[in-house]
């Protein structure tokens, strides 16, 4: 397959790149959550829109967009929740070459029946356009405090000018489940001398504890075809 020089595609993702900030700066987010000189490349990451620009997978045929317990607005994305579950939520995203910082951030939660803990798992990974993995950010599992709303942040300033696949990936053991919840995905390229940098740390901002509803609930939002 014919593929352009490489100097092409830096102009096009610098193209890209100089239109995106434009229309953050015409369009600017009245709640100062990036500033001025950059842009989020992730579309619908609070899930409002119903996931819709997300590719979903579930093993148990679920939907993983559920209005159950989100971080922010109506809807939020729910990954496990059932035994042997293998759910994936992913959305292709350009990383463009002209950003002098990238920066990933997400918040997640997670509640569970398991008293072992570490067996259930939340992964959130890049992967390459053929699907391989390009590198894995963080693996959660359920050994962590439950209920909690907890924010990461990643450099992905190294990845651009690439194309990646932004996957989240909740995995369950056979007995046990485990809630995994994500909210407020965002990736922001900045082009400006003030880039938005990436906390080497987890923020965590305690939450009232929700009125858990039992894991069984989850079998109710049955999906006739599982989206691959």
């Amino acid at each position: 397959m014919y593929r352009p020089h490489r100097s092409y595609d830096i102009a096009i993702s610098t193209a890209i790149l100089a239109i995106l900030l434009l229309l953050s700066l015409l369009t600017g987010r009245a709640d100062g959550a990036y500033p001025t000189g950059c842009a989020d490349l992730v579309s619908d990451g609070g899930f409002e829109a119903g996931g819709a620009s997300w590719t979903q997978y579930s093993a148990g045929g679920f939907n993983l967009i559920s209005n159950f317990y989100p971080h922010s607005g109506q809807l939020g994305a729910y990954l496990g929740g059932a035994n042997n579950a293998d759910d994936r939520l992913s959305q292709a995203i350009s990383l463009p070459s002209g950003a002098v910082s990238i920066t990933l951030r997400l918040w997640w939660a997670m509640t569970t029946t398991d008293v072992g803990g570490g067996l259930d798992t939340l992964t959130v990974s890049l992967l390459r356009p053929d699907g391989s993995t390009l590198a894995t950010l963080a693996t959660l599992d359920d050994s962590a405090t439950v209920n909690q709303w907890d924010e990461l942040a990643f450099d992905l300033t190294a990845y651009a000018g690439q194309n990646v696949i932004l996957r989240l990936t909740g995995h369950t053991d056979t007995q046990y489940p485990t809630d995994f919840y994500v909210d407020d995905v965002s990736l922001i390229a900045c082009a400006g001398s003030s880039p938005l940098t990436a906390t080497p740390t987890v923020t965590r901002t305690p939450t009232p504890t929700p009125t858990v509803t039992p894991w069984k609930v989850r079998h109710k939002s049955y999906l006739p075809q599982i989206v691959r």
